[in-house]
């Protein structure tokens, strides 16, 4: 009788996040809302974006996709759990320019288009645009530096290095 074996993907001590939008990377506590500027959901990072189309920053599963379309996780392949977040208060907007590309449970790599935003309408109704990327589960890992600067989409963010 032949066995047939599951390969598990080993878990890395080393994982890059690369940027989701272009635009302007700034640190969390630039957000206007308390609720992410903290720190006390997780590390992470802020895009003010200059363009429309989101696209996964790591490979993974689609955890879970807000009703309104304004927000997303990700449970990366290596085990990071990830918030995709666009703008302040915009879940007032019941999802108007939010235009979602995948589904709940969707396995994606990195790069793939997971929504489209109307970004003059988001700031036509006066709400901040800003990308907020979370890292939910940041215990598990060293403190990352977010460096403001401009960034391209795909290019890489942030290194996640596991805790020792």
């Amino acid at each position: 009788m032949k066995k047939l074996f599951s390969k598990k993907k080993a878990m890395t001590d080393k994982i890059q996040v690369y940027s989701p939008i272009d635009g302007k990377c700034v640190p969390l506590e630039q957000v206007k809302d308390p609720v992410f500027s903290d720190g006390s959901m997780g590390y992470g990072c802020a895009i003010i974006p200059s363009s429309q189309e989101i696209y996964s920053p790591i490979s993974g599963k689609i955890a879970s996709i807000f009703p309104t379309n304004h927000a997303l996780g990700i449970i990366g392949d290596n085990g990071e759990e990830l918030l995709l977040h666009v703008g302040v208060n915009t879940v007032e907007l019941e999802g108007v320019g939010f235009i979602p590309y995948v589904k709940r449970n969707e396995h994606v790599e990195m790069g793939t288009l997971l929504l489209k935003i109307d970004l003059e309408l988001i700031k036509q109704k006066g709400y901040d645009p800003d990308v907020i990327l979370i890292l939910l589960n940041s215990n598990r890992y060293e403190q990352i530096e977010v460096v403001p600067k401009m960034t391209k989409r795909g290019e890489a963010l942030f290194p996640l290095k596991l805790k020792t």
